[in-house]
């Protein structure tokens, strides 16, 4: 057996970024080190294990996890948004735990192309200064991430400037199963252009309504089909529904769950993308397929300002405010698809970063 990784993360949840960043690291990892033995802390560890070819353990059994990294090279904390408070104290307090227990017995420990806070409580300042000062390497998928960890007060470990793990991932080779996929779940592929719409609640805000009118003239301006991409199941599932209902001109909601890898070719069929979850914008990017970012926060600003782009506010979201954007973008999609293979090297050298600054810690 090779030298061993154990990561740390929100994993097996349903969530698809988490499982697309989950994927990233651990493709980037081995496409420069084939030795690996890679162990997830996961809430689904058998489901785990299935997509994504590694061991996997559940991420409340402190004895498996105190056994699998005692014998660990590496520990990884990442990526995703796993130092803030904005969840709740208790996921910050999981996550700074688990960096702990590996600076206690002596792993080395990197947090691996996050996205740093918000952390907005005094007890969760503390925390994070007190337990992240004590890692050996840090990478962040933005710079406003680098600022936040000096807000908070970690100055200690090497801090580099790295991307999203998920931009490491490829495009789908093939497209014949992705249209397999969608028509099993009843889009019809007559010619007319594909339009995905990702959507999440977020803080109260009533999406709904508006989401629905905007598919309505989407449908009726661009001559569009629009579907509905639950990226959360089954959270995101009901506001997809809900969309649904109020939708005059009709969706298409794809209600199974796909592993990332099946997501990545559906994105691919995809004229435009407009998205509230941060990676329904990098799976299009993945794909160079054009976007508008809906953004609850600033991880989304983060990634749109990379691409020299602006996010429509989820406050306050007016339909027509969000039409037009879309009819802006849908207008110079050719220029936005060139933008993106322009970029998207560059963003993806960033990621590789994190997987080769990993590899360092483990030759030390």
């Amino acid at each position: 057996m090779g030298r061993k990784v154990l990561i740390s993360g929100y994993y097996g949840f349903g969530n698809a970024g988490d499982e697309a960043v989950l994927l990233g690291i651990t493709r980037s990892l081995r496409d420069r080190a084939s030795d690996l033995d890679i162990v997830v802390l996961s809430a689904a560890p058998r489901r785990t294990e299935m997509e994504h070819d590694v061991r996997a353990v559940s991420r409340t059994n402190l004895g498996a996890i105190l056994r699998e990294m005692r014998g660990a090279h590496l520990v990884i904390s990442g990526g995703g948004s796993l130092l803030q408070d904005v969840t709740s104290l208790r996921s910050l307090g999981y996550y700074t735990g688990i960096i702990y227990l590996a600076g206690r017995l002596g792993v080395p420990v990197m947090i691996y192309g996050q996205g740093i806070g918000p952390v907005r409580t005094g007890p969760g300042r503390w925390l994070v200064s007190a337990v992240v000062n004590g890692v050996d390497l840090i990478t962040v998928r933005d710079s406003r991430s680098i600022r936040e960890l000096k807000r908070l007060g970690v100055t200690r470990p090497p801090v580099k400037l790295s991307a999203d793990p998920a931009l490491a991932l490829e495009p789908a080779a093939e497209s014949d199963r992705a249209r397999s996929l969608l028509h099993r779940e009843g889009v019809p592929l007559d010619g007319r252009p594909l339009v995905g719409l990702c959507p999440r609640e977020w803080g109260g805000h009533e999406l709904a309504e508006g989401l629905a009118r905007l598919a309505d003239q989407v449908t009726e301006r661009l001559g569009a089909r629009v579907v509905l991409v639950p990226l959360h199941l089954p959270e995101d599932l009901s506001l997809a529904a809900g969309i649904a209902r109020r939708s005059e001109r009709g969706v298409h909601v794809l209600r199974r769950p796909l592993p990332v890898r099946d997501l990545l070719g559906v994105f691919g069929q995809f004229s435009l993308v407009v998205g509230v979850r941060l990676h329904a914008l990098i799976f299009a990017a993945v794909n160079r397929v054009p976007m508008v970012g809906i953004s609850y926060d600033p991880k989304v600003e983060g990634f749109l300002a990379d691409l020299g782009e602006e996010p429509v506010r989820v406050e306050g979201l007016a339909a027509a405010e969000l039409t037009r954007k879309v009819e802006e973008v849908w207008g110079r999609r050719e220029g936005f698809r060139t933008k993106l293979a322009e970029r998207l090297p560059q963003l993806r050298r960033l990621a590789a970063k994190s997987a080769e600054a990993a590899l360092s810690l483990m030759e030390v």
